[in-house]
């Protein structure tokens, strides 16, 4: 569990830091974000 989370928040990091640099591609970036928070803590709807 613990490295699944490390992930999330490195991910989060890396795309903070390309949606600084290619503002184009940072709603595809949250979206990422978003499924893969999803397919570890389920959806809440």
């Amino acid at each position: 569990m613990h490295e699944q989370v490390a992930d999330i928040v490195e991910f989060e990091t890396q795309s903070e830091i390309e949606k600084k640099t290619e503002k184009k591609t940072s709603s595809r970036l949250i979206e990422k974000i978003k499924q893969k928070s999803d397919e570890i803590y389920g959806k809440k709807d």
